[in-house]
């Protein structure tokens, strides 16, 4: 069966595309010299006991048997001038178009110039929301619509009670690297990027209106044995700083498509080992934002573009033998173009990666500086499968067989930022 899944998670995603960067989105409207204001809430997502899991093909199926910790939608809007963007980081393994298409249908009347979508890429989160066979069976559980419209009203629930929440802020942030809680999870001399931002929004009272954190590892602390459902390290990481700060806390996950949570050493289960890595991440965040100076925060825009795919042989997940007998069927069940969405905040720019983004692009893009900061995120606004540098894809591996559009598909995503970044203000 684990075979099975593997194969199964093939089979969907090789579409073996080259990306032709296509800007389909009319010019971005711009804030400038304006003050950001900032609104943030959290939605508790619906959970049904004995529903699927999302995350792991190595379950079999197995649904839920309860919940550990609970899971959430959570959301922030900024404003300035007549601009409004939103970001939301939801408790989930992936966005899919289809997921992201209903919240952005129940969105409609809010107005929204643009909108960051993504997943903590939680392996502990609530499943069947993907409407696809392959991946119902690969990671995700058996679909149910009821499943999948009741995340997406939680999301788009959690963006309107943000917005119904704007102020006035100010912003610091701080950053630093933090190579002890991940690692390249293939190769010992792998990539990897330890870097850490933390950011947080506080109201002219000095109260925390939303804190966000952006790391690069995967949330698979708790293994495939586990099943309830947990927010994993991110889940314990927000609720430590809500409970800790006040406001609403944020995880982005960065570039981790190929970098490994390392826990700290202690007693107990996996669930356990989630919650101290959370927690330790969470007493990092708070203590460099102790000391993090205000940072201007008069710019806002987002910029978003729609990347044609175009078709290759799945050689690299199915061989040359069965490349040609699958082919047809991969075409009918991918689609011909995803989606990539960049936003200006104050000093940051934050440009979305619908993929498990890897450390070697993730440092490319971030030395795009351009003299602001460049916050890759993961998962966001789409899934098309993993993206490594080309010498971990030829060294080979699970991330290489997922990367299914072969070893070029780095310079292409970072290339697609690029642009992004150019239609966004300098």
């Amino acid at each position: 069966m684990r075979l099975f899944g593997l194969v199964a998670i093939g089979v969907l995603l090789a579409s073996c595309r080259i990306a032709v960067m296509t800007v389909a989105e009319p010019a971005p409207r711009r804030a400038i010299d304006a003050a950001v204001r900032c609104g943030a809430a959290r939605v508790a997502l619906p959970v049904l006991v004995g529903s699927p899991l999302g995350g792991y093909g190595a379950r079999h199926g197995v649904p839920n048997r309860g919940v550990r910790d609970p899971v959430f939608a959570r959301a922030i809007v900024l404003e300035a001038g007549d601009v409004r963007v939103a970001i939301a980081s939801v408790d989930i393994l992936l966005i899919s178009a289809d997921l992201r298409a209903h919240v952005c249908a129940d969105l409609g009347s809010l107005g929204l110039d643009g909108f960051l979508l993504a997943a903590t890429h939680d392996h502990s989160g609530p499943g069947g929301f993907f409407d696809n066979a392959l991946a119902e069976a690969a990671a995700l559980g058996g679909f149910d619509a009821a499943r999948r419209d009741g995340i997406a009203r939680a999301i788009a629930d959690a963006v309107r009670d943000a917005a119904s929440r704007v102020r006035p802020s100010r912003l610091r942030l701080a950053m630093d690297s933090l190579p002890q809680f991940a690692v390249n999870r293939r190769f010992r001399n792998g990539p990897t990027d330890p870097s850490f931002l933390a950011l947080d929004w506080r109201d002219d009272d000095g109260a925390t209106i939303a804190t966000i954190v952006s790391y690069a590892a995967h949330p698979t602390v708790q293994g495939p044995k586990n099943l309830l459902v947990s927010g994993d390290f991110p889940g314990a990481l927000c609720r430590t700083i809500e409970a800790r700060a006040g406001g609403v806390a944020l995880f982005l996950n960065a570039a981790a498509g190929d970098q490994g949570p390392v826990a700290p050493p202690g007693p107990g289960d996996d669930g356990d080992a989630a919650a101290r890595l959370g927690e330790a991440l969470a007493s990092a965040t708070l203590y460099r934002l102790s000391f993090a100076p205000e940072v201007p925060c008069d710019t806002l825009a987002a910029a978003r573009a729609t990347m044609q795919l175009a078709s290759r042989e799945p050689r690299s997940s199915v061989g040359y033998t069965l490349a040609p007998l699958v082919h047809p069927l991969i075409a009918s069940l991918t689609p011909d173009e995803t989606t990539m969405t960049a936003l200006a905040i104050g000093p940051m720019r934050l440009v979305g990666f619908p993929c498990d983004f890897g450390a070697g692009p993730g440092k490319e893009v971030r030395a795009l500086r351009r003299g602001r900061w460049v916050i890759p995120v993961s998962y966001a606004d789409d899934y098309i499968g993993y993206c490594v540098d080309e010498r971990s894809y030829r060294r080979g591996g699970y991330e290489a067989m997922l990367s299914f559009y072969g070893p070029g598909l780095d310079a292409d995503l970072v290339d697609a930022a690029d642009a992004l970044l150019d239609a966004l203000p300098p």
